[in-house]
């Protein structure tokens, strides 16, 4: 999937697909990048946050909302 997206350039809805479908199939980061991109990934499309990710993601969620946070004041 991931030499699809980068190799065609797809749009945003086509690695969004990709992301949902990955999720949906239960899978979970397991690398710091990973779980960065998750973070934010599951804030900006507003996905559950139940305490499973909390846990999983731990700082990584943090710093995600934070940084959602900081681009609405931009934006005010």
């Amino acid at each position: 999937m991931k030499a699809w997206v980068i190799e065609s350039r797809a749009p945003q809805w086509a690695c969004r697909a990709t992301f949902d479908l990955l999720i949906e199939l239960d899978w979970l980061p397991n690398t710091d990048i990973e779980k960065a991109i998750a973070a934010r990934f599951l804030l900006l499309n507003d996905y559950p946050i139940n305490e499973s990710w909390k846990a999983l993601l731990g700082e990584w969620l943090e710093l995600a909302k934070q940084a959602q946070k900081e681009n609405s004041d931009e934006y005010e």
